[in-house]
């Protein structure tokens, strides 16, 4: 294995490294970095994508239930898989597992996990740290809540996923790299049981590695107040939410209310839900009044 020469990071860098491990949310924020591990020399070390967007989706394990499997169980409900289905999302804990096999093989590596300003990203650190957060001395995030950074025409951005940072901009934001003190593991180690607790179903950022969290049904107003006489698609409906209303949630999470919703018949849900969402149809029931448009006090 080669090992190289590590330039120090605000004096927290040790001054050889043999491994990084960087470990991010989602391929697409992934991609970028593995890109530039390729053309930058100061880059180096293996990319571990995690599967799971965790900001929205129960977290809480029933006695003798793992997190994975109430992971499983949720997005089998979105997409209405069988039973025996394991959805790809729910493979967090794999690779956790993989990341902390890394660690304990290579007791001079360290692993660096990627930040960006999304509840996200925020959420998945705290539950990384079950796995991880024995490995004092060797743990680094790089956050980039409110930098600026340049996109592909020069032009200054402030991105909020790391998918939107071109790669040959991963190397200022190497620089940010900050080691995790032993005092901050211990306090963060602790926040995983507020955010899993059994009435949380959405995290939201409140800046830095603050989140915030609420229940279930915290979007159902918005969910009725969309819906108008007649059909609608289900995918038009949640993208009109999450675009144009601009709801901080993924559709995903509005998909599964809309199942739930229909499912306590105060929704009607037509069409083959095995299928794209796009093949769905969503309405009030015919006895049901149309929402009203004002805010409720």
């Amino acid at each position: 294995m080669r090992i190289r020469k590590i330039v120090r990071f605000n004096g927290c860098l040790p001054t050889f490294a043999a491994m990084i491990v960087h470990l991010m949310v989602g391929e697409a924020s992934a991609a970028p970095l593995r890109e530039a591990l390729a053309q930058d020399e100061h880059l180096s070390g293996i990319v571990l994508a995690l599967p799971d967007r965790l900001h929205h989706g129960p977290l809480h394990r029933s006695e003798g239930q793992s997190f994975s499997q109430v992971r499983a169980a949720y997005w089998r409900a979105i997409r209405h898989y069988p039973e025996d289905q394991f959805p790809e999302e729910a493979g967090v804990e794999e690779r956790l597992i993989e990341a902390s096999n890394l660690l304990q093989k290579h007791p001079e590596a360290q692993l660096w996990f990627w930040i960006a300003p999304h509840a996200a990203d925020v959420t998945a650190y705290y539950r990384s740290l079950r796995y991880l957060g024995k490995y004092t001395g060797r743990l680094f995030t790089i956050q980039i809540d409110g930098l600026p950074f340049l996109d592909a025409s020069g032009n200054v951005f402030y991105p909020q996923s790391f998918s939107e940072v071109p790669p040959r901009e991963f190397s200022k934001a190497r620089r940010l790299a900050r080691l995790l003190s032993p005092a901050e593991l211990e306090l963060d180690s602790e926040v995983w049981s507020i955010l899993s607790g059994p009435d949380s179903f959405y995290r939201f950022l409140k800046g830095g590695k603050k989140l915030a969290t609420e229940e279930e049904t915290y979007f159902d107003h918005d969910l009725m107040q969309a819906l108008r006489p007649g059909p609608m698609k289900a995918a038009r409906l949640v993208a009109n939410l999450v675009t144009k209303s601009n709801l901080p949630t993924d559709e995903a999470a509005l998909l599964y209310r809309i199942r739930k919703q229909a499912a306590a018949g105060l929704l009607t849900l037509k069409g083959d839900l095995q299928k794209s969402p796009r093949d769905w149809e969503v309405s009030l029931p015919q006895s049901a009044p149309v929402p009203s448009s004002e805010t409720p006090e």
